[in-house]
């Protein structure tokens, strides 16, 4: 027998190799495509019909108004729902869901990772806001490169002193899969700060209190909705709890000296009806803790005043709730400044009412108009200091402000409305901590103009821009604003802001990205005014 030469050997052991190998190959490729093509393939839920009531059933807080007589209709999926987010099925359903949308979106990770370079491109990840003052400190946080949380400092206000970091939650975060801080606020003594936390993605917060002294830290309270305000000094913390459907419904008050147990804080306030949610908040002059309770369409304010000790029998209603009535509350001088809609005054209107009058029980507290109802100006808020109060509102479907004073006769309240440099602008609040302040600070942005922090010195009546956000990559010379007004097909005057770059306009026209917003008018039975207003805008737009 003649014996296989080594190079016939070798050759048939090489095309053995080669062919196991490409079958291998094969093998594995046809897993791969088939495991991708069941993972483009859409996760379905198998169909547990249901018979759902809808409208006023007995026992069941279902809203506003709900329909008579209920009417029953079938839900296949109504068993998906699961509040306590531990059934199996339904998370391998959540997971199986992730899974094809990564898959279904695999071939825009290039894209994706382009636009997100493009995006950051624009941001100055390293950067501080405007210090504001307040007490012997100015205050203010910054951001570092390549950190994702803020980092709260303080500098001493009369000298260049050191930075003291209050809070880096950079470091707060190290170590949790979640991070969110709530609030920070340092205390009427500066010698503590207090911040809400939620490690666990709940929007279930805690509440930590640091000794700016020794640095130390302890936890305060647990299982609070993230806001919180100090008392009239740093022996107490006001904090509000929420129920089981995360609304918030009860305000409590916390003693630092109590370091054993939450249990022995006192509940101030209830709010039993589950159409409302409540909230806290201080009055700038620090003389006041208020609560706020509202539902979509109904508003009502309770006050507490500070100089006395915290009780639930403390708290005074401004106003009974009232069906369809919004109100809010700010203290100037021995006034009670509302903005409400009272009265049919749907774009809101200003009024007053003396604090003593408020707390004396017996007597009718009547609002007084601070100025005439104007419905071409709507009325959003005011912000209160000692020698001033600047009023936020809308007008020729603008943002605006008023900064508003008493006359010379110490009665009459005149406003003086601050101009801007461009015809389409927003304003917004800024960081205003000191009630005996005499300049108000906000913030102007444009289509075109990046953030800026302003100062207005009631004074002086002159105007400084502290800040501009940095916005790396922009030359806001390429860029152009216009305003034009469509007409509504019931006659409205539709303001449209335009925004585009100059050199890429086009003579015969070109495409536009289209975002439409309104409210009040086009809601319930009106709805239809949503579409027919985008399509009167898109309309013209095409015509001009």
């Amino acid at each position: 027998m003649k014996l296989p030469s080594k190079t016939s050997a070798s050759l048939g052991l090489g095309l053995t190799v080669g062919l196991a190998s490409l079958a291998i190959n094969f093998i594995r490729r046809r897993a791969l495509t088939t495991a991708a093509a069941a993972a483009r393939v859409p996760p379905a839920l198998p169909k547990r019909p249901k018979m759902v009531p809808y409208g006023k059933v007995p026992g069941e807080n279902r809203g506003e108004q709900p329909m008579e007589p209920i009417i029953y209709l079938e839900d296949p999926y109504y068993y998906v729902r699961d509040d306590t987010r531990t059934n199996k099925e339904i998370l391998d359903h959540l997971r199986a869901e992730n899974a094809y949308t990564k898959a279904a979106l695999s071939h825009l990770d290039g894209p994706q990772d382009e636009l997100y370079k493009e995006l950051l491109s624009h941001v100055q990840e390293t950067d501080q806001m405007v210090p504001y003052p307040h007490g012997d400190f100015v205050y203010y946080t910054r951001t570092e490169e390549g950190k994702a949380y803020r980092i709260h400092c303080r500098k001493p206000r009369h000298d260049d002193g050191a930075e003291e970091i209050l809070l880096d939650v950079n470091k707060l975060a190290e170590g949790q899969a979640h991070c969110d801080v709530g609030s920070v606020e340092v205390s009427p003594d500066h010698k503590l700060v207090a911040y809400s936390v939620d490690f666990q993605s709940y929007e279930t917060y805690d509440i930590y209190v640091k000794d700016l002294t020794t640095n130390g830290v302890t936890k305060a309270v647990t299982g609070c909705d993230g806001g919180f305000e100090w008392g009239h000094d740093a022996s107490t913390l006001f904090y509000v709890t929420q129920d089981d459907a995360h609304r918030s419904h009860k305000v409590w008050s916390h003693a630092l000296s109590d370091t054993s147990s939450q249990s022995s804080d006192t509940c101030l306030f209830t709010e039993a009806d589950e159409m409302f949610r409540c909230g806290i908040f201080k009055t700038r002059s620090d003389r006041f803790l208020a609560i706020a309770t509202s539902s979509s369409v109904t508003s009502e304010v309770h006050v507490l005043d500070l100089q006395q000790p915290p009780a639930a029998d403390g708290f005074i209603c401004v106003a009974p709730r009232q069906e369809g009535v919004l109100y809010d509350v700010n203290h100037w001088h021995d006034s009670f400044l509302i903005s409400t809609n009272r009265d049919d005054a749907r774009n809101f209107k200003l009024v007053s009412v003396p604090v003593d009058v408020v707390f004396d029980k017996q007597a009718t507290a009547e609002w007084t108009p601070v100025f005439p109802y104007d419905p071409s100006v709507k009325v959003d808020g005011v912000s209160c200091f000692d020698s001033y109060f600047a009023l936020f509102g809308r007008q020729h479907g603008l943002t605006q402000l008023w900064i508003c004073s008493y006359d010379t006769d110490g009665k009459t309240v005149v406003k003086k409305q601050l101009d801007m440099p461009e015809d389409m602008y927003t304003l917004g609040g800024s960081v205003n901590m000191e009630y005996n302040s005499v300049v108000h600070r906000f913030t102007y942005s444009s289509m075109t103009t990046p953030v800026q922090t302003v100062e207005y010195d009631t004074v002086t009546h002159t105007t400084t821009i502290l800040k501009e956000t940095p916005v790396p990559n922009y030359d806001r010379s390429l860029y152009q604003c216009e305003r034009v007004d469509a007409t509504a097909s019931d006659g409205t005057i539709i303001p449209i802001s335009l925004v585009y770059r100059k050199d890429k306009k086009k003579p015969d026209g070109q495409l536009q990205a289209l975002h439409l917003y309104g409210y009040e008018s086009a809601k319930y039975l009106t709805k239809m005014t949503t579409f027919t207003d985008f399509i009167a805008c898109a309309e013209h737009l095409v015509a001009t």
